[in-house]
């Protein structure tokens, strides 16, 4: 609520409590590896969705910036999305979700919940305008 009220200091601080609700049904990334609290040129990241389509397209305007603070990142999301995604963010490794995988995986160092990425790729500029009115998904060239 404190975002939706335009808090966004109070909100975006608070942001993660929302995992310790109980309520709260989300995914979580089955893996031993340390969920990312700092990003730098040499991580290699696995962004993951823990909610729905919606959420992981409004998302989606903050990957590119997103991905160029770190050397590689990898994009889970819903498999419907990956053809999608796949054109419109080249520079990023694009793949659909699979759980049952994730305690074997070795190709990323730090993971962060989708939903995170657009306070890493705004850290420290709580106060503007989260989502711009700007293009970043590619149409289908056969269409």
């Amino acid at each position: 609520l404190q975002l939706y009220n335009k808090k966004f200091k109070e909100g975006w601080k608070n942001f993660e409590s929302r995992w310790f609700c109980k309520e709260y049904g989300h995914k979580k990334l089955n893996t031993n590896k340390k969920q990312c609290k700092e990003i730098n040129r040499k991580t290699k990241l696995c962004v993951w969705s823990e909610q729905g389509i919606g959420d992981t397209i409004m998302w989606a305007s903050r990957l590119s910036l997103l991905s160029s603070k770190c050397e590689y990142c990898i994009l889970e999301c819903q498999e419907k999305l990956v053809p999608l995604l796949k054109r419109s963010f080249p520079n990023i490794e694009i793949k659909p979700a699979n759980s049952i995988k994730d305690s074997e995986r070795d190709d990323f160092d730090l993971h962060l919940p989708r939903s995170w990425t657009l306070v890493f790729a705004r850290r420290g500029d709580v106060s503007k305008k989260i989502f711009r009115a700007e293009e970043f998904f590619s149409g289908n060239p056969m269409d």
